[in-house]
């Protein structure tokens, strides 16, 4: 499945960029889990960016054929909790 989201001008981080919190929350309703998301550039603003789903576990975004984001659905294990006295 492959689809667009677009981060518009009104969630701005940097200067002329997407917030990249903004961006990981766009990629985060694709997913139904915990995940890992990673920022390989600013995203870009009012401006369709594709969803690509290329493997089980892995979703990208893109602007054209530049990786914008990368979501990676393998977290690692939670710590486990230790009772002490």
């Amino acid at each position: 499945m492959n689809t667009h989201v677009i981060n518009e001008r009104c969630f701005c981080g940097p200067p002329n960029h997407g917030n990249g919190v903004y961006t990981c929350g766009l990629l985060a309703k694709f997913i139904e889990r915990t995940a890992e998301v990673t920022l390989r550039r600013p995203p870009p603003l009012d401006k369709p960016l594709k969803v690509k789903h290329i493997a089980k576990d892995k979703v990208r975004l893109c602007d054209q054929d530049v990786v914008t984001a990368e979501l990676d659905l393998d977290p690692p294990e939670p710590p486990t909790f230790v009772w002490r006295k």
